[in-house]
């Protein structure tokens, strides 16, 4: 098994499917490809694995469409882990500032579109995986609702939690890509504006600053969601989150000094976990899934900051917690959707010449907003990014390296 094929670190292996011209996909190496081994970003899986016997069932129609598919991504080790950092195959860079992390775990799927190796990649989404990267590095990412795309040929991390999504570089893009995954219905769903709750505890006020004027611009109607609190499902999502992922690695367990430091932790974190620790963890994932019910009882849709405080440096990458406001979807199952705002629309709204996330550099980092759906409305999702998106009010790449 070769490293990656780059200095972008993109790619693990040298795997490059036939070229039918078109539209190029990349794949994470997690996600089986017939005749390909499966990775899963890890040395120790990679020198047991065999090369896969048929394709994940989430392939199907990328084969159908007859799409290149460029290679198969780098990844945070097992996918366990936000920050993108890959020691074996090494870390994919931020495009928009290499000092800053790549996020993940589906980072190489991330640069992969972002870099212009690839027009679209599949990610998966455990508590952030597809989000976190595309907030980082100014990507449009998909978690799907919670088994409306097949896992079955996905190496498994938490499997009550993991979901396949697109990654894009624009709506268009990500549309396509969650077409490659489940039959989309009509996007025109709605004739009316928007209305949008605001869950306003969940990041500091300047965030809420931008969401409140955002919302004005497209002209949905704005309510704020005050009770419903984040840290609660975040720490129970994180209990099943651990004790899965132990679960389902613990054929590595006789073997467990060949895996990076920091992901050997946490997977050896399960033992502090009891059965009935876990079984209460379960039991509120229904209390907050009615929470949320009832929040979609008066709202279509519910905002957030994706990621709610600035990117972190490499040099710092382990110092926050990167998946508080994304795995409580993870935990209800709902699909939410990544998107980055317009970094001059952000510097207007704040008064500041750089975007809320990323510091004093060169090239900001999108603030990215976080939108989620009831149960099974990708599609409203996928409408309300058109919407921002058409107010000129999304980020958008002014160019990208050519594809290799």
């Amino acid at each position: 098994m070769g490293t990656a094929t780059d200095n972008y670190n993109w790619r693990i292996g040298d795997y490059r499917g036939q070229d039918f011209g078109g539209i190029t996909i990349a794949i994470k190496d997690l996600i089986d490809l017939q005749g390909v081994v499966t990775t899963a970003g890890s040395r120790l899986v990679a020198s047991r694995a065999r090369k896969a016997t048929k394709d994940a069932n989430c392939l199907v129609r990328v084969r159908d469409e007859r799409l290149t598919i460029v290679g198969k991504t780098n990844l945070t080790e097992l996918a366990f882990g936000t920050t993108g950092i890959n020691h074996w195959w090494g870390t994919p860079p931020n495009p928009i500032d290499p000092s800053l992390i790549p996020g993940g775990s589906s980072s190489g799927s991330v640069v992969a579109v972002t870099g212009g190796f690839a027009n679209i990649a599949l990610g998966s989404d455990s508590g952030g995986s597809i989000r976190i990267p595309s907030a980082a590095c100014g990507a449009y990412g998909l978690k799907t609702t919670w088994s409306r795309v097949s896992n079955e040929g996905v190496w498994p991390l938490a499997p009550s939690l993991d979901s396949i999504g697109p990654i894009a570089n624009d709506m268009d893009g990500l549309a396509y890509g969650f077409g490659l995954l489940s039959k989309i219905t009509d996007l025109a769903v709605s004739d009316r504006p928007l209305r949008v709750g605001l869950i306003s505890n969940s990041q500091d006020e300047s965030f809420n600053s931008l969401f409140r004027s955002l919302v004005r611009e497209v002209g949905w109607e704005l309510g704020e969601v005050k009770e419903l609190d984040l840290r609660l499902a975040h720490e129970a999502a994180s209990v099943i989150l651990v004790s899965e992922a132990a679960r389902s690695n613990s054929k590595l367990f006789n073997e467990l000094h060949r895996v990076d430091p920091v992901v050997r932790s946490r997977l050896l974190g399960a033992d502090e976990i009891a059965d009935s620790e876990y079984v209460r963890a379960l039991r509120y994932r229904h209390s907050f899934a009615h929470l949320l019910d009832t929040e979609f009882e008066r709202y279509d849709l519910l905002i957030n900051a994706t990621i709610p405080f600035d990117i972190p440096k490499l040099s710092n990458a382990y110092s926050k917690v990167l998946n508080t406001n994304t795995i409580p979807f993870n935990f209800s199952g709902n699909p939410a959707l990544a998107i980055p705002l317009s970094v001059d629309f952000s510097s207007e709204v704040t008064g500041s010449k750089v975007s809320i996330q990323g510091g004093q550099i060169d090239m900001p980092v999108p603030v990215s907003l976080q939108v989620i759906a009831p149960m099974g409305s990708e599609e409203l999702l996928l409408f309300a990014g058109r919407e921002i998106e058409c107010k000129g009010l999304s980020y958008l790449r002014s160019s990208t390296r050519a594809i290799k």
